[in-house]
């Protein structure tokens, strides 16, 4: 009866274990904030914060005035002034916020957990 108490208590100790590594995997810390895709130098930076490497970010680039067809932006001439930010369209999948900064030409990510978001520009002239 002993024994059994013992097993009881060492699968109760070890599913608790578990259960608080979980926690800490799936909800890592509040207020991340990343600037990402620094046109200057194309590479991403995280001013001192924690950075999460689930975080992913896609650039979709209109591909004529009005058209509403977008395409993946891959090369490092991306954004001249004939491409406009849409903050409508821009989003992430997890609830986190996505601006862009015209000034430094970056996309600022606000988040609280892993997210993939979605930055869209269209095409003004």
């Amino acid at each position: 009866m002993i024994k059994r108490k013992i097993n009881v208590l060492v699968v109760c100790i070890c599913l608790l274990i578990v259960l608080i590594i979980a926690i800490f995997y799936f909800y890592p810390e509040n207020d991340i904030s990343l600037d990402v895709l620094n046109k200057e130098n194309n590479t991403n930076t995280n001013n001192n914060k924690d950075f999460y490497s689930t975080n992913t970010i896609t650039m979709l680039r209109e591909t004529g005035i009005d058209t509403n067809t977008y395409e993946e932006i891959t090369d490092s001439t991306w954004l001249d002034e004939t491409y406009e930010y849409n903050s409508e369209k821009s989003n992430c999948t997890n609830g986190s916020n996505v601006s862009w900064d015209n000034e430094t030409k970056q996309v600022i990510v606000e988040a609280n957990r892993p997210d993939a978001c979605y930055v869209y520009f269209d095409k003004i002239s």
